[in-house]
């Protein structure tokens, strides 16, 4: 193909990649499926966004979208066709090990093209409104950055996170149950996006031998109002359905049924990156050549 090829005719044969900075396209190309995208478009808050690349690739028939940020650690998100994700991944890998947070089943051999895939998680993402939220009340505690021991001495034995600086437990919303003095069930926000209106509730755990007391979802609901009180209109969180218990006491707490996810940890196979470099390169030129473009790169759709 000569340089003087259509735009059209491209898009038929390349994917169109290039790095979306504008938070409204960001959004509207996410917001469909907010249960599905709640991580993502929790990353448009200004403080994670400036640690956050979001690639948009688009052909004639399809279209994909890959978040790679470091505002939560390593982490990425894969949204759309599979096919335009391959060809975002090919030349945008992200960093060396990163945590799948949010991608979809099908989106797996993909994955494993570019990344060692490990510890793969099958969840449903659930989600509550104002209007549906029925709070169950118990005796909690509003956890500080004071409480950041009794949080690793609780979620440790149970492999949960490890939190190693207190103004992560202060900038984030965490309750939690003492029994004589002893932290034995918390759980908290991992993200909180006021101008999305949107939360995700996290790492709810309780001591095994403090179960089957209700203090999950007594948790639960004390996050979960914080939040709808916050401006919230959606709160999510994400669930193993194999977990009847958990999802029963959700459901009574009304949130409902969204979507299917899967989370996992990716190491990258071509870790010294030439590969990438390579092919970043001639989609770079391929771009700037067929499109006049310096921030479009074109990948064939053959390659992705």
């Amino acid at each position: 193909m000569d340089s003087t090829g259509s735009e059209s005719t491209l898009f038929d044969e390349y994917y169109h990649i290039r790095n979306m900075t504008s938070l409204r396209e960001i959004e509207s190309e996410i917001s469909n499926d907010r249960s599905f995208s709640a991580y993502a478009l929790g990353h448009l808050e200004k403080e994670l966004f400036e640690k956050s690349k979001f690639y948009l690739s688009e052909s004639t028939n399809s279209r994909g979208i890959v978040m790679h940020s470091t505002g939560l650690g390593n982490t990425s998100i894969t949204i759309g066709d599979s096919k335009a994700i391959s060809a975002i991944l090919s030349i945008y890998p992200g960093n060396r090990h990163s945590y799948l947070v949010t991608g979809a089943e099908e989106h797996l051999p993909i994955l494993r093209k570019y990344y060692h895939v490990e510890k793969i998680t099958y969840l449903q993402r659930m989600m509550v409104n104002p209007q549906h939220f029925s709070p169950q009340n118990g005796q909690v505690e509003r956890l500080s950055g004071t409480h950041i021991n009794a949080l690793n001495n609780l979620y440790l034995p149970g492999g949960g996170p490890y939190f190693s600086q207190s103004k992560t437990v202060e900038q984030a919303v965490y309750f939690g149950i003492f029994n004589n003095g002893i932290l034995v069930a918390a759980g908290g926000s991992h993200v909180v996006a006021p101008n999305q209106q949107i939360a995700v509730v996290g790492n709810i755990f309780t001591d095994f031998n403090f179960r089957g007391k209700g203090y999950a979802t007594n948790i639960t609901s004390a996050i979960t109002q914080q939040l709808l009180d916050y401006g919230c209109t959606d709160v999510i969180l994400s669930v193993d359905p194999e977990n009847k218990p958990a999802v029963l006491a959700y459901k009574k707490l009304g949130f409902r049924f969204k979507s299917y996810v899967t989370e996992a940890k990716l190491k990258r196979k071509d870790s010294i990156g030439l590969r990438v470099n390579i092919r970043r390169q001639l989609a770079k030129r391929k771009g700037h050549t067929y499109l006049k473009s310096k921030s479009t790169f074109l990948v064939p759709l053959n390659n992705s």
